[in-house]
């Protein structure tokens, strides 16, 4: 009998032992199910923070393209505003001048300008005698604060306005034209008879 009890006291040291083996696997088993669970968390935290910094950052991508697009646009705008600071406003048709000839006795008309402006400009200047007729009639140079008189026809011909081109440093990026990077027209003045002659002559 002594060895069934030891027998039986074997077997409920096993069960004993089973028990706690197996307490010990739900245990540990539950511990681990934490772990990964709290770790498929962080993950998911991790990945909605990564998420996150993406969009931040795409926002910020777009914010600085906006701002340069804004700064090319503001950079367009003064270009612009330089482009049309320049001859078409410096320089003015101040009259259309009927001299004498200096040895026949017809008059020639002369077209008087003034650069108002601080640039200097190269000009090109067309009589204009229909919207499809033109005859280039000088060329040349005029200096800031200059007033220059150039030849345009024979006084009495008749001509339908002035056509000038003018070149000269502009920032803008806009292409030159036909013949010059700024153009100008005035319709044909009624000539005026000058009390003196024009300070200079081309």
């Amino acid at each position: 009998m002594g060895g069934w009890v030891n027998v039986d006291r074997v077997a409920v040291i096993v069960a004993i032992i089973a028990v706690i083996v197996s307490v010990a696997s739900v245990v540990y088993g539950r511990r681990q199910a934490n772990i990964a669970q709290e770790a498929k968390q962080e993950a998911r935290r991790s990945a909605d923070a990564a998420e996150q910094q993406v969009k931040i950052a795409e926002a910020a991508k777009d914010e600085a393209r906006r701002a340069a697009d804004a700064a090319s646009d503001v950079a367009r705008m003064e270009a612009r505003r330089d482009h049309l600071a320049g001859a078409i406003r410096d320089v003015e048709l101040l009259e259309v001048e009927s001299r004498q000839h200096p040895t026949l006795p017809h008059r020639n008309l002369f077209a008087v300008f003034k650069n108002s402006g601080h640039r200097v400009y190269r000009y090109s200047i067309q009589v204009e005698y229909n919207t499809n007729s033109h005859s280039p009639v000088g060329t040349g140079r005029i200096d800031a604060g200059e007033t220059v008189a150039v030849y345009l026809l024979r006084d009495g011909v008749p001509y339908g306005g002035i056509v000038a081109w003018f070149d000269g440093e502009c920032p803008c990026d806009q292409p030159d034209g036909d013949q010059g990077h700024w153009r100008k027209f005035w319709r044909a003045p009624a000539p005026v008879v000058p009390q003196d002659e024009p300070p200079n002559v081309h």
